[in-house]
């Protein structure tokens, strides 16, 4: 009996410290919602719903536990109806506080610019001009004159050092941003991919430069992205045994505005020999710079190859590509796909 009394006294111990252990978690999320010491800015855009932004703010590990708050909104019926736009939020406001701030809508006008996967910093620049918020050659000076972040190499040979850093993403930005505020939104959103990619797969990229390179080229070179890790897998093979990497989307690059300006958008055979660092088909291993801004598919593509023996891949036309390491069979399925 008297043991029967302990195990009670006990386990009501127990059963008590968990469920104020609870209550005190609860009510220490709903008091400060939001993870670290400083300030930060949250991106709402078009379409997010309050969970939807709950789960990524929580996988950017910017808030605690969804849960608490799903339950408070829930009990309370609390109305999230939270609006678009780019927030600065204070790390010491409470759960009820961030709610009224994120459905009031940011008290700055904004508008919306998508940078499309791929796109060089030329062209993101004529996206910028085309929305009217700034001209070309402010934002290409702007990003000429920006602060490089420690892991991008700054290469005389390369058109412009950010390159490829510049993430592609649908965006939120302030009316008044400057484009140096503008540049160092798309780069911190770069930087959190590559944080992501760290975490979900465990590893530490230290050869980021030449990743974000490769990865550049397979985003200009795939359709489909269960090729994506194929297509690596082709320039990484070639790297290895010292072959060119004969990438089109690279000679495309180092002639720019020749090439967009043509009627049909054709590599020609004398593009190929055209005089340029970047031009793979005359220079042996990796341009000295990304091609274009690499999605985070792209990025882990150019991470984890395919392992094959693969050294040549030409279209079929429907937005797959034949892969080979006979340079017969290659050209066999290239005369009957794009002719001779």
């Amino acid at each position: 009996m008297k043991k029967f009394l302990v195990f009670i006294v006990v386990l009501s111990a127990i059963i008590i410290g968990g469920y104020l252990y609870g209550i005190n978690y609860y009510n220490e999320a709903l008091n400060h919602p939001l993870t670290g010491t400083d300030n930060i800015e949250i991106s709402v855009s078009q379409g997010d719903s309050f969970y939807s932004l709950l789960e990524r703010l929580y996988n950017e590990k910017k808030v605690k536990n969804p849960l608490v708050f799903k339950l408070y909104v829930k009990k309370n019926n609390v109305k999230c109806d939270i609006k678009p736009g780019e927030y600065k939020v204070n790390v010491d406001e409470n759960f009820d506080a961030l709610i009224s701030k994120l459905s009031k809508g940011t008290q700055k006008d904004t508008y919306r610019i998508t940078i499309i996967e791929g796109m060089n910093i030329e062209q993101i620049a004529e996206v910028f001009q085309k929305a009217g918020v700034f001209t070309e050659e402010e934002f290409l000076q702007a990003v000429q004159e920006y602060e490089l972040p420690e892991y991008v190499i700054d290469s005389s040979d390369a058109n412009y050092s950010l390159e490829g850093y510049l993430y592609p993403e649908t965006y939120n930005f302030y009316v008044d941003s400057k484009p140096s505020e503008v540049i160092e939104i798309m780069i911190n959103r770069f930087e959190k991919t590559i944080e992501s990619i760290e975490e979900e797969y465990n590893t530490n990229i230290e050869n980021l430069h030449e990743v974000i390179i490769l990865a550049s080229i397979v985003e200009k070179e795939a359709v489909k992205d269960e090729e994506r890790a194929l297509i690596s897998s082709v320039y990484s093979n070639r790297i290895k045994i010292g072959m060119l990497l004969q990438s089109c989307p690279t000679v495309i690059y180092s002639i720019g505005n020749v090439f967009y300006e043509r009627d049909k958008l054709i590599v020609l055979n004398k593009d190929l020999k055209v005089e340029s660092p970047y031009n793979t088909y005359m220079n042996e291993g990796l341009p000295p710079g990304p091609i274009g801004a690499p999605r985070k598919e792209s990025i882990v593509a150019a991470l984890y190859p395919e392992d094959t023996n693969y050294l040549y891949f030409v279209s079929q036309n429907d937005g797959t590509h034949f892969f080979t390491d006979d340079y017969n069979d290659f050209l066999r399925v290239k005369a009957q796909t794009q002719g001779n």
